[in-house]
């Protein structure tokens, strides 16, 4: 029944309708053949399809904000079997560090989704209402892309990620049109952050965790999830993303959960 109704709480039976395609019945065609699309897609095709479908479903206006998960869990489980890859949130290990680069879509801030009994991380999009777009990350410049092989699936807890921490190195950032600028001492543009619900342009109250790099020699940039702490037992949560040129960033510490 999974394969029809993805994450059902019940199944209705309607005896009047004149065949299984009729009224509500009619299923979702695009998540009815997810796996046949997977399986003849090549990786660049399986990842851009898997964006646009979780950017399609991100901008959903479900009466139930809380729905979020549900509305995704069962079709990220047939791509996990499809994948034979592993998804958390909707987040798939295969291409996890891609997966993290999202961003909200638009000008409006994001809204945190209070769920009951259920802890849905910060790096997770399903986390938040409102529309997400993902960053456009080109397979032309695979050779200049290094992800960071650390940050990964936390092996204990289900709503964590594991990575290294780090700190802004000598530069601030200013309000750009859609998202913040990062200038260094001369004022010389070095990247951008884009953060999901609260703005800040206190750099020493934000710390940031590598998700890959890009670039060569002295063009090397970071593409960075930016986090705060959030207890004393080195948990932090995400509150933003951004790109920023490698001497801005400094190593600080290992081994921190993003929950």
């Amino acid at each position: 029944m999974e394969g029809v109704f993805s994450s059902a709480y019940c199944v209705i039976a309607a005896s009047s309708a004149v065949n299984s395609e009729a009224g509500f019945l009619k299923r979702d065609v695009t998540s009815r053949y997810v796996p046949i699309r997977l399986l003849k897609a090549g990786l660049e095709r399986t990842v851009d399809f898997l964006n646009s479908l979780f950017e399609g479903y991100s901008m959903r206006d479900l009466t139930q904000p809380t729905d979020r998960v549900a509305a995704i869990f069962g079709l990220q489980s047939r791509i996990e079997s499809t994948l034979g890859c592993e998804g958390r949130y909707g987040v798939l290990k295969e291409f996890l560090h891609r997966n993290l680069l999202w961003q909200r879509h638009g000008t409006e801030k994001m809204e945190r989704i209070a769920y009951n009994n259920l802890k849905v991380p910060s790096w997770s999009w399903m986390a938040y209402r409102g529309g997400i777009k993902f960053v456009d990350v080109s397979f032309a410049f695979s050779a200049d892309i290094r992800w960071q092989i650390g940050l990964k699936f936390d092996g204990e807890l289900n709503y964590a990620l594991t990575g290294s921490l780090g700190k802004f190195w000598k530069c601030t950032v200013v309000r750009g049109e859609t998202r913040y600028v990062v200038l260094d001492y001369r004022r010389t543009e070095r990247g951008w952050l884009q953060f999901d619900v609260e703005d800040s342009t206190d750099l020493d109250l934000q710390k940031c965790v590598v998700v890959g790099r890009i670039g060569r020699k002295q063009e090397i940039k970071y593409f960075i999830l930016v986090v705060r702490p959030i207890a004393t037992n080195g948990e932090y949560e995400r509150v933003g993303i951004g790109l920023i040129q490698e001497s801005h960033v400094s190593k600080l510490e290992g081994a921190i959960r993003i929950v």
